[in-house]
């Protein structure tokens, strides 16, 4: 290893190399001085590294490549059957007609695969460098297919057409491809001087561009079929400086070989295992359904880091949900997570000694450090074969009905967003700007349910926020959540004392000293695991406060099922809850806790009680 390991965002791809038992002898192929030599494959050690993988990564993409993969298609098999559902799975075939075995098992073997195959890209040359199956079988493979075309030098741009063509009857989608030994950091994106671009544009309607630093895709419609032409660079390592002035290895392609070997890059490196297991973090963007507005900001995503801790074959899942107020950033995140080495900890069950030294890490960072202690929750949950409300002696009978929140938004929205609370029994509504009664008239004109509402500090007159509250309380309102600025501590105090609803600490309260702060300013406390550093100092908080005399809400950032199902596991300990940050997004990556009737369903499940979609 030269530098330290990070994987792109969305991880690296792990590509498998099987049984090179091809015949053909493409003159672009980067492997055809290993696949002649078929004494090295193992089986069992293959085997054992995409179960390493997995372990490591459980969402990665896996490419099997050869040669050829279909060539033993019971060593295939016992691969892909290795391969648990969370990945995706790529098959770069040619479709061989071969001795020892027919069409029809290999059709079969598409049939029994169709479901955990992603697609299948099939070799179909313009230059006829492999030995072709017929065409008539292609439409016969159950799994998604690709047809996969590598243009090379010379190639006849005469034929383009008729090739495409060729293949309009069977609608798969073509894929031409670059010669992998020629691309490079300068040509990889350049356009004015590629012959085979301008030859697509040409003749085909060009439809965009997409890709990263390592590969790029220009794509294209012909009659209604999708073209792409494809540009990859012949390696998959790129050093780069990150902020915190370390150089990393970016891992774009992780190789398995054909004798087990796992290897950081196609130019034979060696990968180091244990360094990479500690690279347990991958950025992700959380998508919004709908633009979420409060008083301070309005945004469509939220930036996430996905976090995983493997031991003894187990993986726990953890999250860091950055809101723009937190002061965190996927940046900041990976670089703190960066920093840590949890192998100097060989007992999972040690959870005070490992969070404590997260915790003095570096200060702040309280979401990065959040997403480890989620995750280890998660694996020692799991190793005890418990959900956490179980293992704090919790009924989940006691947990409560969550709110769904309407943030701030045209009359119009609001009422469709009206529309989408009904399962729930409880509505959380965001105020803090002007128009803050006509928005609640607006929701009154539609429903009575009961309304939480939060003005994130929106409020800075505390007479007009008192009179504000009292027209509230005459609108079956529960509570006011951080109605003036935090550093307001005297006015909130004075509004406390006359305001016929609870006030109730949000932006105010981040740790477990700040309990103590809120008391006598606030009624109740909203603990956010974003915010509380996570499970363990979340639970402290709520003992604090209930023996105070305060009220104590559960909260969610946006966030996935993994984060939000953490919190629910709290929740019977709660006089409300807000855990809808999972609803709020298109791209949930768990499946965790439910809510059935507007009422916190807890799972059965061990550890934060979620699996992986």
């Amino acid at each position: 290893m030269t530098h330290p390991y990070k994987t792109r965002e969305g991880g690296a791809t792990v590509t498998v190399f099987v049984p090179y038992d091809c015949q053909n002898n493409c003159p672009f192929c980067i492997n055809k001085q290993e696949y002649a030599d078929c004494t090295g494959f193992s089986l069992e050690k293959i085997l054992a590294s995409i179960q390493v993988m997995d372990g490591i990564t459980p969402r990665c993409d896996f490419v099997f490549t050869g040669g050829e993969p279909l060539a033993d298609l019971n060593a295939l098999q016992q691969m892909l059957d290795a391969i648990p559902a969370t990945h995706k799975i790529y098959i770069n075939t040619t479709f061989p007609a071969q001795a020892h075995t027919s069409f029809e098992e290999m059709l079969a073997f598409t049939e029994r695969n169709k479901d955990k195959i992603t697609c299948m890209n099939i070799s179909r040359h313009l230059q006829h460098y492999v030995e072709e199956s017929p065409d008539q079988v292609l439409g016969k493979i159950a799994c998604p297919t690709r047809i996969n075309c590598v243009l090379y030098k010379n190639y006849p741009a005469a034929k383009l057409v008729d090739y495409v063509e060729r293949f309009l009857p069977y609608r798969i989608p073509i894929q031409f491809r670059y010669d992998y030994t020629e691309t490079t950091p300068e040509n990889l994106y350049e356009e004015e001087h590629d012959k085979i671009l301008q030859d697509l544009k040409r003749l085909f309607t060009y439809k965009g561009l997409d890709g990263c630093r390592m590969r790029n895709g220009f794509h294209f419609d012909y009659k209604g079929l999708h073209m792409t032409y494809h540009k990859t660079l012949p390696y998959s390592t790129i050093e780069e400086k990150g902020p915190d002035g370390v150089t990393y290895d970016i891992l774009y392609d992780i190789l398995i070989k054909q004798n087990g070997e796992i290897h950081s890059d196609w130019t034979g490196v060696k990968m180091d295992v244990d360094a990479y297991r500690r690279v347990v973090f991958e950025p992700y963007d959380l998508k919004l359904i709908h633009p979420f507005t409060v008083a301070v900001n309005t945004r469509t995503h939220t930036p996430d880091v996905q976090v995983t801790l493997e031991y003894d074959g187990i993986t726990g899942y953890g999250e860091a949900s950055m809101p723009p107020y937190l002061g965190e950033t996927q940046e900041s995140v990976c670089r703190f997570l960066s920093s840590l080495d949890l192998s100097r900890f060989t007992d999972p069950f040690r959870m005070d000694e490992i969070l404590d030294y997260v915790d003095r890490a570096a200060p702040d960072n309280r979401a990065a450090k959040a997403s480890v202690d989620l995750a280890l929750h998660d694996l020692v949950g799991k190793l005890l074969g418990q959900p956490w409300y179980k293992i704090w002696g919790l009924s989940p009978e006691k947990a409560p009905d969550t709110s769904f929140t309407i943030g701030i938004d045209t009359a119009e929205v609001v009422r469709q967003k009206v529309e989408e609370t009904a399962p729930y029994n409880v509505i959380k509504v965001k105020m803090g700007v002007e128009g803050d009664r006509e928005l609640v008239e607006v929701i009154r004109s539609a429903t009575d349910k009961p309304l939480c509402v939060d003005a994130n500090q929106g409020w800075t007159d505390k007479e007009r926020a008192l009179e504000t509250i009292c027209w509230l309380a005459e609108r079956n309102t529960l509570f006011v959540e951080q109605p003036l600025p935090k550093e307001m501590i005297d006015e909130t105090a004075w509004l406390r004392e006359r305001s016929p609803l609870p006030i109730i600490a949000d932006e105010f309260l981040q740790r477990l000293p700040d309990v103590k702060r809120a008391e006598g300013v606030y009624d109740g406390i909203n603990i956010k695991l974003m915010k509380s550093t996570g499970l363990r100092e979340a639970y402290r908080m709520t003992i604090l406060a209930r023996a105070l005399g305060m009220k104590t809400m559960i909260g969610c950032m946006t966030e996935t099922s993994c984060a939000v199902s953490a919190a629910a596991q709290l929740s019977p300990m709660m006089d409300w809850a807000d855990l809808d940050g999972n609803l709020l997004i298109s791209n949930d990556r768990f499946d965790g806790m439910k809510i059935v009737d507007g009422h916190i369903t807890l799972p059965d499940r061990p550890g934060l009680g979620i699996v992986p979609l």
